[in-house]
């Protein structure tokens, strides 16, 4: 039996729903740039303050990686994949959340934080329960508008399970808009969600981690978020990035990096000479391909950005086999490759990078494809 055609009005709800997701994760990933952004600044303005430039930094990885766990998050929303999880202590996640947070806070807003002093131990995805703090927080921000308020963020333990509760003194929710709330795209302009995929992808996250959502709030009395999840009975690991400094292959290796566009390569180049690697750059899977043929025994190791026009990297990897069989290839790429291991092994492609990455990933990742 056929499925019946989606009518005009159907077609303009998925149209402006979409449009909202698009804005929100737009508003998201601006607030990652951000971040990265101040902090680039920062670091430039304080070289004569070592510490200061290695908080700032630090930030910037930070940010980084979760606007990479922002993009995996929704693919994984779309494809309904799970994510990997850790134990880590709650109160870490609050303290990042509230570094991100602040840059984009009006001048005229009071964000309280109230991190406790007991360790909450929860196993479960760092970037999603992230994600969580911001998405409310965010919707705080939106709700109390430019006019200002309070914004009060706290964590809490009762028996087995600990919250998180997201508080504002802004104009509220009213009634009818509560059962709503949770779809994807929805918004009223009372509290004016706009925070990627907004309390949608909160609400899912949280029941993927067992736990529960509510919302206590009227007209004119501002909004209450409580967020329950089991706290775990395992200890927690630390989320702090550990500066690990990059060891140089033993001896120098020619490596060719093959990338259609010129800022990664450049920057490409400055990681792999800081790792000692003679390097040769291609802009394009057809060059990189003459340039094997023209010198099949020269280069040691093959480095290529996945999608490219006119030849990906999987396929250049399959085809440089017919001049140098076994050479061995990392792919970096900013999507979850659907290959198979098998498969790989097939084309020769030794590991897989995923965008972004930190510089001892990309080493690892080469140091194994050399047998280092």
């Amino acid at each position: 039996m056929s499925q019946p055609e989606p009518n005009d009005s159907q077609n303009r709800e998925s149209v402006l729903m979409l449009g909202e997701l698009a804005r929100g994760i737009s508003h998201d990933l601006k607030n990652f740039l951000t971040a990265i952004q101040g902090n680039a600044e920062m670091a430039l303005r304080s070289s004569e303050d070592k510490a200061a430039q290695e908080r700032a930094m630090g930030m910037i990885i930070r940010a980084s990686m979760s606007a990479r766990d922002l993009c995996n998050q929704v693919l994984a929303y779309s494809q309904e994949k799970s994510l990997p999880r850790t134990v880590f202590d709650l109160r870490e996640v609050l303290e990042e959340a509230k570094m991100l947070t602040e840059p984009a806070l009006p001048e005229n807003t009071q964000f309280l934080i109230e991190p406790g002093e007991e360790t909450l131990a929860v196993e479960a995805n760092h970037s999603q329960i992230l994600q969580i703090i911001l998405n409310l927080v965010a919707n705080a921000i939106h709700a109390i508008g430019e006019s200002g308020g309070t914004i009060h963020v706290r964590l809490s333990k009762n028996g087995q399970t600990c919250g998180i509760e997201v508080e504002d003194n802004g104009p509220g929710i009213a009634e009818e808009h509560h059962e709503h709330l949770f779809q994807p795209g929805y918004t009223t302009k009372v509290f004016g969600l706009a925070t990627g995929l907004g309390l949608a992808l909160v609400k899912r996250i949280v029941e993927e981690h067992e736990g529960s959502i509510k919302l206590t709030s009227q007209n004119g009395h501002g909004a209450h978020f409580i967020v329950a999840l089991p706290l775990s009975d395992k200890e927690a690991e630390s989320l702090k990035i550990e500066q690990i400094a990059p060891t140089k292959p033993k001896k120098k290796h020619n490596i060719l990096l093959v990338d259609d566009e010129e800022f990664m390569r450049s920057l490409g180049i400055d990681i792999l000479q800081s790792l000692g690697y003679r390097v040769s750059v291609r802009e394009s899977g057809k060059t990189a391909l003459e340039l094997v043929k023209e010198n099949p025994d020269y280069f040691d190791v093959i480095l290529s950005d996945s999608r490219m026009p006119e030849m990906t990297g999987e396929q250049l990897a399959a085809a440089v086999q017919e001049f140098r069989p076994g050479i061995p290839f990392v792919l970096v790429t900013a999507f979850a490759t659907s290959e198979s291991g098998d498969s790989l092994k097939t084309q020769n492609i030794t590991g897989v990078v995923a965008k972004p990455f930190l510089i001892d990933d990309l080493r690892k990742a080469l140091d194994e494809a050399l047998g280092l």
